[in-house]
């Protein structure tokens, strides 16, 4: 917990978190000056935090509806467990020529109304990074609004109209989408660069799910 608090923003008093071991006697590299018969054994750990007004919230629920609630999950790992099991079909393997490609990490982008969170997970389809940005679907619109002054109903439309078809409307909502769109693929630079280099490990694949691929013209 001590070491997870240096990279979680909430208290630990505020925090609902559990743990589980991914990788036992992990090897890391080690540095010149130690010896390997002196190295120390190392797990892989996956921590997850939720803010626990959020936990209390799902427990009054199910309570109130004489329900007894048994466990709860983050959206990264179910997303997971359902996109990479349909991810591993015959017909996707067959594009992936080597075993290499095959055992490569994967990113699952799943951008929905407030929110695009990114997902990576390793060759074992282990979660071992997500990371929320504020900038989704809503964000979209409100940037429609803001740069065409239009209402908020008319942004709404205007997004769903022309999405990313830029000879449509004269290319104006396109600009705008364009725009908002970049910041998310600023967001995620460095956290690929992290990951690559902190694991070893380069992406061969990408999922995307999530409201944004209903906008038009998005792929």
């Amino acid at each position: 917990l001590q070491e997870a608090s240096k990279v979680i923003p909430i208290a630990a008093d505020r925090l609902q978190w559990d743990f589980i071991v991914v990788e036992d006697n992990f090897s890391a590299p080690l540095p010149p000056s130690i010896e390997p018969e002196n190295a120390i054994p190392q797990k892989t750990v996956l921590f997850i935090g939720v803010p626990r007004e959020i936990v209390d919230a799902y427990r009054e629920v199910f309570s109130l509806a004489g329900l007894t609630l048994v466990a709860l999950d983050i959206e990264s790992m179910s997303l997971g467990r359902a996109l990479l099991s349909l991810a591993e079909t015959k017909s996707w393997l067959d594009a992936l020529e080597d075993e290499a490609r095959r055992k490569a990490s994967t990113m699952i982008i799943d951008s929905g109304a407030r929110t695009t969170t990114i997902s990576i997970f390793d060759r074992n389809q282990i979660l071992v990074m997500s990371v929320n940005i504020p900038i989704a679907g809503e964000r979209f619109t409100e940037a429609i609004q803001e740069k065409l002054g239009v209402s908020a109903k008319e942004a709404e439309e205007l997004k769903r109209k022309f999405g990313f078809d830029g000879p449509k409307g004269e290319g104006r909502v396109f600009s705008v989408l364009q725009a908002e769109f970049q910041k998310i693929l600023e967001e995620l630079k460095p956290i690929i660069q992290y990951y690559e280099r902190k694991r070893g490990e380069r992406f061969e694949r990408v999922i995307l799910a999530g409201g944004l691929l209903y906008i038009i013209n998005f792929l």
